[in-house]
């Protein structure tokens, strides 16, 4: 009985110290690091993926409207320029944009008899693949 007691005590001990040293020492590094890549340009970004119908059959010469955010240098308080890229997809609705830098993106999908479409995302990897599912 003795032994269960000293056990869960050393545990509360452990994990008390554990959680002291990961909010004083880690946290702040880990924030920062999350930080930082938020508000920064990712280089030569390739957003790509395929477009299908309501069956998940591949929608060929559909086009989407990609919108580039990048902060460009600035004060990263909000984006330094965009620019509106047309996207078409090809005969296997697969469609592929390449991007000098980019922060985040918004992608459109209008087309007459269909549902408008809209997804968005914040950019961290130079490789993005978004796939479309249009009604």
């Amino acid at each position: 009985m003795r032994i269960n007691l000293v056990s869960k005590r050393s545990i509360i001990a452990i994990s008390a110290i554990t959680i002291l040293l990961f909010s004083c020492y880690l946290l702040p590094s880990v924030l920062k690091n999350l930080w930082e890549s938020a508000h920064s340009d990712v280089q030569n970004v390739t957003v790509s993926g395929y477009v299908y119908d309501k069956d998940k059959k591949a929608m060929s010469d559909y086009t989407l409207y990609i919108t580039n955010y990048y902060y460009e240098g600035g004060d990263y308080d909000g984006f330094g320029g965009s620019k509106v890229h047309q996207v078409v997809s090809d005969e296997n609705g697969y469609y592929e944009l390449k991007l000098d830098k980019s922060a985040f993106i918004q992608i459109d999908s209008v087309k007459e008899g269909y549902t408008k479409s809209l997804k968005d995302k914040y950019i961290y990897d130079q490789s993005v693949k978004i796939d479309f599912y249009i009604k």
